[in-house]
């Protein structure tokens, strides 16, 4: 159990009756709910650190898989989105192509607006309710980074994020803006793009252990000319 969570037991615990009465019904549950949300945060920060020194080998996405994914798989489809509006949905989604120091930095400070380099829709930060259309921003958004990697966070879905406006850019009512910046509490799961798709922190941890995981050049090749296209 966590040590702030423990703290807390032992302190609620050592109250007499009236007293807890108040903290309950003022801030307690608030607190506690606010250390559960601290430990998930610190519990992926301390994934992406067991799995990191393996993630260059595993799972970088090198510039000819990326545009090579975007020309077959995305481009082609841009007229005509398939993504189904999801009403009331409780978690976003925000797909990214950074390094590995980038991811770190996000897991430590949340989302910060200042630091957003690609968007859809407008300004501020995108979110979509569609896994699969966050998911594509990593190949709308990818670089030349000499190693880069398709990252998708899910967060909660707050007051803050707002369904955009735009009738043209969000015809499917799938994606959701935030002004303001997104804290590190509010990033509920992370996932990397590996060979069939989204993977979780702790699903690759899970290779890791069980020496599952294999080099991303037996499978980001299949859109190199002399490969041919496998799938």
């Amino acid at each position: 159990m966590n040590y702030r969570i423990l703290l807390f037991l032992i302190l609620f615990f050592s109250l007499g009756a009236s007293e807890k009465a108040f903290c309950d019904e003022l801030f307690c549950q608030q607190w506690a709910l606010n250390q559960l949300k601290a430990h998930s945060s610190d519990e992926l920060l301390n994934q992406f650190k067991q799995v990191k020194d393996q993630l260059t080998n595993s799972y970088h996405l090198p510039p000819n898989y990326t545009s090579g994914y975007f020309a077959r798989r995305i481009e082609p489809y841009l007229s005509k989105p398939h993504y189904t509006e999801i009403a009331q949905t409780e978690k976003l989604y925000r797909g990214m192509y950074l390094s590995l120091d980038q991811l770190e930095t996000i897991l430590k400070e949340g989302m910060q607006t200042e630091k957003v380099r690609w968007t859809a829709a407008g300004g501020g930060i995108s979110f979509s309710s569609s896994a699969t259309e966050a998911s594509s921003y990593i190949f709308h958004a990818a670089s030349n980074k000499k190693v880069g990697f398709g990252v998708v966070f899910q967060v909660k879905m707050t007051k803050k994020m707002e369904l955009a406006d735009d009738p043209v850019l969000n015809s499917t009512r799938t994606i959701f803006k935030s002004q303001v910046d997104i804290p590190r509490e509010e990033i509920q799961k992370v996932f990397i793009w590996g060979e069939y798709g989204l993977e979780s922190l702790e699903e690759i941890l899970g290779k890791l252990q069980k020496g599952k995981l294999k080099p991303h050049d037996s499978w980001t090749n299949i859109f190199d000319q002399n490969q041919g296209f496998s799938r």
